[in-house]
């Protein structure tokens, strides 16, 4: 049509999917499949004189459907689009799997091809769930999708307001309603390399799981000079850690994908043990390996596909506290646990240890710290003198303890004053026991024999089995007029002596001997136990033997005529064996504990 020096042009022109790839008008390779129905048409003018031309474009997309590489379905693409100054833009409306989505579309003068709209994702479907990073909500994300000649690319984008990050390490998880603002970063939609990232994350990974996960900055320049080829890496710049948060457990993840674990963590809390600015180099093969590099604490973790643990320390810190850590938290932080620990070159609060071996087995009511080995000058502990191991087990349903082995504490610094209300200087023991109740000794069974030295007791802590079975030692309620003795302390020097103790009483099988600054107490028979399993009636001969040197004036007064300081060494030395048979006392304890009734016989 002619009209003044101008023509009135109108193209209207079909295209299918083979007609836009032979045109080479977008770039189809990121797509596995496609089905494109293209209607383009354009009117203008054009004018002889001054050879300019002006047209409008437009281009219908009709009921298009589009197949990524990984099988993802766009269906029923329905568009309109117009042309613009060196562009196309235009509305879209199209179905996804599980939505309908609408946005814009941009076609560039670099024939690069722009979609914009939003789009919402479940998260629980990105990650299988494990006890590491486990996320859920339905999320809305911003996505703009670049289709050029050369690529497909995308970008998505969220504040994540609807998404919950759950961990078995605190730093990691995240409520719902926190913002986050979050990048996901693709280059190439054929080749999809997904790189994520937000404050606290960044990540890098394939469509094989390949790549990299950064939880924190510590390990930016490790990750610049690290391929990530083969496998996933993880790196976790951390605040604080537990020893339950690195376990790895293989049903977590697949252990072929995943190669490392880098941590770094500024407190780690490990068997009632902290440690500061500690690394870990977490490697999994046939079983995950633990390398552990700080200033106090160094060495090596295995665990084997059954979640058998097995640690190895050296030129470390460690605090081994006992029934104190049957009693901690440990209970509840950690439900099932079986572990060997083996130490060398241990630095403990005032000693060194040169050899630690021993085995944790924990469940969801028992602790127990098994074959022990432990030697130093301060704690030894092994087998007993029936070449049984030694162990000690803390059953928190049952209140129940049981001890066996040989131990032996030097406590002259006071390393153990806070593993009882009782203080002693030196204590040894070979025994194989257990009772109820850590205060009280309800239901006491086995056998022991022991030698304390310099046991000192404070009669005014609240009572105890233990401690009122010793009140009776009291050499006030036994023999008046000592000017030594307390009301308040009772002083032993050395206790020894072997005890068997039934279901129903404990018999002493090897005379209790106590040695006081006033005086020697043998004790000889048994003690039954009450209703309540508590040790209570007596049934005791007591031999008490006063010591010269220490009371020639008491000495003094029986034989009336001697004169008590000039006599002394004389009376000792001359009349000795008289002077024993004199000395010693004989009584008959009976009654029971908190009553005994005390009879002299000679």
């Amino acid at each position: 049509m002619k009209f003044q020096n101008q023509f009135i042009t109108q193209v209207c022109i079909f295209f299918d999917s083979n007609a836009i790839i032979e045109e080479s008008l977008f770039d189809m390779r990121a797509f596995k499949n496609h089905g494109i129905n293209l209607e383009f048409s354009s009117k203008g003018v054009f004018n002889l004189k001054t050879k300019e031309s002006k047209r409008v474009d437009k281009l219908i997309f009709n009921d298009s459907k589009l197949v990524n590489n990984s099988g993802y379905v766009i269906d029923e693409i329905n568009a309109t689009i117009f042309s613009g100054s060196n562009s196309l833009y235009g509305l879209f409306q199209s179905e996804i799997p599980d939505q309908t989505i609408k946005g814009v579309l941009e076609i560039n003068s670099n024939k690069n091809f722009l979609v914009r709209t939003d789009i919402l994702i479940d998260m629980g479907t990105l990650i299988d769930p494990n006890r590491y990073f486990n996320i859920s909500g339905k999320e809305i994300f911003n996505l703009v999708m670049n289709i050029s000649q050369e690529n497909t690319s995308m970008k998505l984008s969220s504040n994540l307001a609807r998404t919950q990050i759950s961990s078995s390490i605190n730093e990691i998880k995240k409520e719902s309603t926190e913002i986050l603002k979050t990048v996901v970063f693709v280059d190439n939609i054929s080749e999809p390399i997904y790189k994520i990232k937000n404050k606290n994350i960044e990540a890098s990974i394939n469509s094989n799981g390949y790549g990299f996960f950064s939880f924190g900055s510590a390990f930016k320049e490790t990750i610049k000079n690290t391929t990530h080829n083969n496998g996933l890496y993880v790196y976790l710049d951390l605040n604080e850690i537990n020893l339950n948060d690195i376990f790895f457990d293989s049903s977590d993840s697949n252990s072929n994908i995943l190669k490392s674990i880098k941590i770094k963590s500024g407190k780690f809390n490990f068997l009632n043990n902290t440690y500061l600015n500690q690394y870990f180099n977490v490697s999994f093969k046939d079983e995950t390996s633990i390398n552990m590099v700080g200033g106090s604490l160094n060495g090596s973790i295995n665990i084997d596909k059954t979640n058998f643990i097995k640690v190895n320390l050296n030129n470390t810190r460690f605090d081994f506290d006992g029934i104190k850590l049957a009693q901690s938290n440990l209970q509840s932080d950690i439900n099932n646990l079986s572990l060997r620990f083996i130490g060398k070159n241990i630095r403990t609060k005032d000693n060194l240890i040169q050899d630690v071996d021993f085995y944790l087995l924990k469940n969801k009511n028992i602790l127990t710290i098994d074959s022990i080995n432990i030697n130093s000058s301060r704690l030894k502990i092994g087998r007993n003198k029936d070449n049984q191991k030694a162990y000690i087990s803390y059953n928190s349903n049952l209140d129940l303890f049981k001890i066996k082995g040989k131990y032996r504490l030097d406590n002259s610094s006071g390393y153990f004053n806070n593993l009882s209300k009782y203080r002693f200087n030196f204590f040894q023991t070979d025994l194989n026991i257990q009772w109820n109740s850590l205060n009280y000794l309800l239901n006491l069974e086995g056998k022991l024999d022991f030698l304390i030295k310099d046991l000192s007791l404070d009669t005014e802590i609240p009572e105890s089995t233990f401690l009122r079975a010793l009140r009776i030692l009291n050499l006030n309620a036994i023999v008046e007029g000592l000017d030594d003795a307390s009301d308040d302390i009772l002083n032993i020097n050395r206790a020894s002596g072997r005890i068997i103790v039934g279901k129903k009483r404990a018999f002493i099988e090897y005379p209790i001997v106590f040695e006081t600054d006033e005086a020697s107490l043998e004790w000889v028979g048994e003690v039954y136990k009450n209703q309540k399993g508590e040790l209570d009636n007596l049934n005791l001969d007591l031999s008490l033997r006063l010591k010269i040197s220490e009371n020639i004036p008491w000495y003094a007064a029986i034989f009336g005529g001697i004169p008590a300081i000039a006599g002394g060494m004389v009376f000792e030395n001359i009349f000795e064996d008289t002077i024993k048979d004199i000395s010693t006392i004989n009584f008959k304890v009976q009654g029971t504990i908190d009553e005994p009734k005390i009879k002299r016989l000679n």
